[in-house]
């Protein structure tokens, strides 16, 4: 398993935060969020390796 997708198992157990998908332009990228605020304080998006 990815660390990616060990970070979202995390999150959706978890009781305190949520992943959303904010991004119209990027759907790819998710913010994790605190329930309580609403504030985000992790992205995940795809990055290109580069040689």
């Amino acid at each position: 398993m990815e660390l990616t997708d060990q970070l979202i198992e995390y999150v959706n157990k978890s009781e305190d935060t949520y992943i959303d998908k904010p991004f119209k332009k990027f759907p790819d990228y998710q913010v994790l969020r605190h329930k309580d605020s609403g504030k985000w304080f992790g992205l995940i998006m795809p990055v290109e390796k580069i040689n």
